[in-house]
């Protein structure tokens, strides 16, 4: 029995004879290009990931300071 994926399901969509290739072992001739797409693809998402958390880390930090001085406005 074999398991099909999501991206099987995404080729067949595309083209059968695509999933058919892929099914039967084939490789396309832009192979490499397509894996250095994929480090590509996931170097930014990491740097997606890491701005995400310095962006929240830089409101939570802002929003300490606010009140802070609020606090200190509030109790001098």
């Amino acid at each position: 029995m074999c398991i099909i994926k999501a991206s099987d399901i995404a080729n067949f969509n595309f083209c059968q004879r695509v999933f058919w290739y892929s099914m039967n072992g084939y490789k396309p001739e832009n192979h490499e290009f397509m894996v250095n797409g994929v480090v590509h693809h996931t170097r930014l998402t990491r740097k997606i990931n890491f701005s995400r958390i310095t962006r929240i880390i830089a409101l939570g930090l802002a929003a300490i300071g606010i009140l802070a001085f609020v606090l200190d406005i509030l109790i001098s």
